[in-house]
């Protein structure tokens, strides 16, 4: 009887403990901890009712057991049932617990996975162990919100990633958690931590008041886009009236230093940058009121900056002046007879010296000219071209304007040598022509070419595009020519044609123009009047050339018209 008392209370007590301890005792939570604390008092109590005598010292012997291995087995079994009863499974942002711990995790089921259950979702090769602690973790964050959050994951020895999603896709679909809400939820608590402390810190210090200057009519506070419309208004009023106080103290200076300390600007062959100024290279003249009066006299306007005009209004009455140049030049070769030589002043120089010896006098006189400061204002508006401001006839009178003694020097030296050959070719009508006409030619060539590229502070003058005009004229005309250098007859072992030096002068010129764009630097030379000078060289010898063979057709016409007296007397021999 007492065999078959014990047995019952034996099985419905101890029928599945060993399991069952192995089980609890893998589990690490607050609430398998908690339980244990009352376990105790519930066992015993259970036990002491419903057995006596033999029976209970049977249970004394079990419990002893458990104690020697460190925990009790009768604690073991109330904890299980404890636990079960007062812990649900949290799924909600709500429900989560104030001391959960993101390195605990939170319990995604009653019981942990088996060993076989851990198998079928991670596959072989995981310790339940770890397993269970990895789902614990992963179920935490899901309700936690901090899913999302690498900084937040706490990661498990041994588990993968591979198996850290296969974990979650488990999860997922046994124990359904809405991440999305509880990430938000999250988010907002953050967020609104983060603004209190914001506050609360600001709030400390006296430099800041919410709305303190906030007009009465406006409800909604002065806004920071306002805020910063006024900051950038008085910003860049503060800005104009500074630049506008230094540029008057700039101009101020200016003056008086020009009155009070004037000093020569050195012109650049053909294409100065500087301002319309006397640009003439002296000493610094310590004169009295009267040069203070002519170097201010000698500016043709009140301000720096050139007037505001379109291109078609600075170029036009420059085209008006060239085709005035191109007519007149026409009319004066149809109606010009050379003088016999009785009449000419003096007889005895050859009309090609005469000629161009008068055209270099005359630059000589404009040189001097500009030695003399009352002269200065003409000299400005009329014998310099000034992209920004262009007068007409300064198109015409600057071929024969020089500042520099260098500059005068070699373009008269090049006219002397190329214009004489030129002028014993085709007469001094032709050669005058084509002096004016390829001068002009070039100028208007610059100034439209400057004007196009917005350069409205560049000042030209010389007589390099006449030069450059004669000298093209003369080589094309004599194409088929060789050029020899100046040497003793019997030293000359060389030669180049005339129309290979032509196109030796074209090309070093649009090279030179090239490496000026190309690097920037201020151009010393004008390029482009060199360049225009030779495009009107280049078609003022085929003018001639075609003149010229017109009339040795009409020549030849002539004399084959011509009696057998008249041959004879002109000298025509008939075959």
């Amino acid at each position: 009887m007492t065999t078959n008392l014990w047995s019952p209370a034996s099985r419905s007590l101890c029928l599945n403990s060993r399991p069952l301890f192995q089980t609890c005792y893998k589990i690490d939570s607050l609430a398998a901890r908690l339980a244990q604390r009352h376990a105790r008092s519930i066992t015993h109590s259970s036990v002491s009712q419903g057995l006596k005598g033999p029976r209970s010292c049977g249970l004394s012997h079990w419990s002893r057991e458990a104690h020697g291995t460190g925990l009790s087995f009768a604690r073991q079994t109330a904890t299980r049932s404890f636990a079960a009863k007062s812990m649900p499974i949290v799924t909600e942002y709500h429900q989560l617990p104030k001391n959960y711990d993101p390195k605990t995790g939170l319990r995604f089921r009653d019981t942990p996975l088996t060993k076989n259950e851990v198998i079928e979702i991670f596959g072989k090769g995981v310790d339940p162990i770890a397993a269970n602690r990895l789902l614990k973790l992963l179920h935490g964050h899901r309700v936690a919100g901090t899913l999302e959050d690498p900084s937040s994951i706490t990661t498990v020895p041994g588990i993968k990633r591979r198996q850290m999603e296969l974990g979650l896709e488990w999860l997922r679909k046994t124990v359904p958690v809405n991440e999305v809400a509880s990430a938000g939820l999250r988010a907002e608590e953050e967020l609104a931590a983060m603004g209190e402390k914001v506050i609360a810190t600001i709030s400390k210090t006296d430099k800041w008041e919410p709305n303190k200057n906030t007009p009465k009519d406006q409800p909604y506070g002065n806004g920071v886009l306002n805020q910063r419309i006024e900051m950038n208004k008085e910003a860049a009023a503060k800005e104009a009236a500074a630049k506008a106080a230094a540029r008057e103290q700039e101009e101020k200076e200016r003056e008086e230093a020009m009155l009070n300390n004037p000093e020569a600007i050195s012109q650049n062959t053909n294409t100065s940058l500087d301002a319309v100024r006397p640009q003439v290279t002296m000493e610094t003249y310590e004169g009295g009121d009267g040069y203070k009066k002519w170097l201010a006299r000698a500016r043709l306007t009140n301000t720096d900056q050139p007037p505001e005009m379109t291109i078609f209004q600075r170029l036009w009455p420059s085209a008006l002046a060239l085709l005035g140049t191109l007519a007149a030049s026409f009319t004066f070769v149809a109606v010009y007879t050379p003088p016999k030589n009785s009449a000419r002043l003096f007889p005895d120089i050859p009309p090609s010296a005469a000629t161009v010896g008068g055209l270099i006098l005359l630059s000589a006189a404009v040189l001097f000219a500009w030695r003399i400061p009352p002269l200065w204002r003409y000299l400005n508006k009329y014998f310099i071209v000034v992209s920004g401001y262009p007068y007409a006839l300064s198109n015409i009178a600057s071929i024969i304007s020089h500042q520099g003694f260098k500059h005068y020097a070699f373009n008269m030296v090049v006219l002397w040598l190329m214009g004489t050959k030129l002028h014993d070719e085709i007469g001094r009508a032709n050669f005058l022509a084509v002096f004016l006409c390829t001068g002009v030619f070039a100028n208007f060539a610059s100034l439209a070419v400057t004007v196009g590229r917005g350069i409205l502070t560049q000042t030209s003058l010389g007589a390099s595009g006449a030069v450059m005009g004669v000298a093209a004229t003369y080589l094309l005309l004599n194409s088929d020519s060789k050029i020899e250098f100046w040497r003793p007859p019997e030293e000359r072992d060389g030669h180049i044609s005339a129309m290979g030096l032509f196109g030796i002068l074209v090309l070093v010129e649009i090279l030179a123009l090239g490496r000026a764009i190309r690097t920037g630097t201020p151009e010393k030379l004008d390029h482009f009047a060199h360049l225009g000078g030779y495009l009107g060289g280049a078609v003022s010898s085929q003018l001639l050339r075609s003149r010229l063979e017109r009339r040795k057709a009409v020549e030849k016409e002539r004399r084959e018209k011509l009696g057998l007296v008249e041959g004879i007397q002109e000298g025509v021999v008939r075959k």
